[in-house]
């Protein structure tokens, strides 16, 4: 009997980066903070566990739909190395149906193709921690240069997705319509994920790569406004012009990040000495920071902000604000402590390191 085309040998090649995790550095004004020093994050989740970061190689593997789902034959290809924690609980809760693309028409794609798409690619920093990053670790697990691989990227990708996916390398896509088919990669390359339930600390170094040289002198203090991200954001900040005039009275530029392409967006927190915001995508940009920077969020979600504000080296707090900060008719912000939190983080900020770390 013909064996299925689906049958094929799975290889996992791994890449062991020399790095080393680093702790979650103090919180800069803990009198700011949700619940002291002990767990600043809403949700109470804790910082997970890594995976392996490596390549899986296979002859024979279907990307469909809106959230690259991936298939071997009709059985779906995933795992927490491959798909998080949070989205597959999409998947389980029937929000998600990831085989409902199967019944689009194939295409065939012969060549060599690196996977590095998947769920919620229009999610700035998602895409940013979690599928960037893939692009070097296909290239660093294969021993190629990135520029020399084909990387499968959705047609309607944003423009930021693309340059994100340059700025960590990449020079050559396939792109597929994931509306209209989906596709057979008889030779695909699929990189595991750096940020399943926690950062891997190999992400030290990739993401340093992706980092500008901050200009000479640099030292700028910036307050994030998200103004200009109200029809993709969930949570509101009612009082923000509040907010945003005491942020410049302390002397701190408000910037509209959504108005910067990715380089100058790369290279204002490169830049950067101090950059307070609301808790979100536009924070995650502290990859570029140079280390001691100091990042101030408003609200927090999730553990990801300290994550990666350790992994990179960066001095991380938090401003409660009034209110539940995810209740959608919004929340407001208390200035006075705002301008006491300001002053704080300024202080942090322009202090000595040694003396701000103690």
């Amino acid at each position: 009997m013909r064996a299925p085309r689906w049958v094929v040998a799975l290889e996992f090649t791994e890449l062991s980066p020399a790095a080393e995790g680093r702790p979650l550095q103090p919180l800069v004004a803990p009198e700011f903070t949700a619940s002291g020093l002990v767990n600043p994050h809403r949700n109470r989740r804790t910082l997970g566990s890594v995976h392996a970061l490596g390549v899986w190689r296979m002859q024979a593997l279907t990307v469909a739909g809106y959230q690259s789902h991936l298939f071997i034959g009709e059985q779906r290809f995933c795992g927490p190395s491959i798909v998080p924690a949070h989205f597959e609980a999409h998947v389980a809760a029937g929000q998600v149906l990831p085989r409902d693309a199967l019944a689009l028409p194939e295409r065939v794609i012969q060549e060599p193709t690196v996977v590095f798409m998947g769920w919620n690619a229009d999610v700035y920093g998602e895409a940013l921690v979690d599928m960037a990053p893939r692009v070097q670790i296909a290239a660093r697990t294969l021993g190629e240069a990135p520029e020399d691989l084909a990387f499968l990227i959705a047609s309607n990708a944003p423009n930021w997705f693309r340059d994100l996916a340059v700025r960590a390398g990449a020079a050559r896509f396939i792109e597929y319509d994931q509306a209209a088919e989906r596709v057979l990669l008889r030779h695909a390359l699929v990189a595991t994920h750096p940020a399943a339930s926690a950062l891997h600390p190999a992400l030290a170094d990739i993401f340093s790569r992706m980092r500008p040289r901050p200009a000479p002198g640099a030292g700028d203090a910036v307050f994030l406004t998200r103004r200009q991200a109200q029809t993709t954001r969930r949570i509101q900040m009612l009082n923000v012009d509040e907010i945003e005039a005491a942020a410049e009275q302390a002397g701190l530029r408000v910037v509209a990040p959504e108005q910067l392409s990715l380089a100058d967006q790369a290279q204002l927190f490169a830049d950067a000495r101090l950059v307070a915001g609301e808790y979100g995508s536009a924070l995650s940009n502290a990859v570029f920071c140079r280390r001691n920077a100091v990042i101030g969020a408003i609200g927090v979600r999730s553990a990801r902000q300290s994550a990666i504000s350790a992994l990179c080296g960066l001095r991380q707090s938090y401003l409660d604000p009034l209110g539940d900060p995810e209740d959608p008719t919004g929340y407001h912000v208390d200035v006075d402590a705002f301008r006491r939190w300001l002053d704080a983080l300024l202080d942090a900020a322009d202090a000595p390191v040694a003396a701000a770390m103690t």
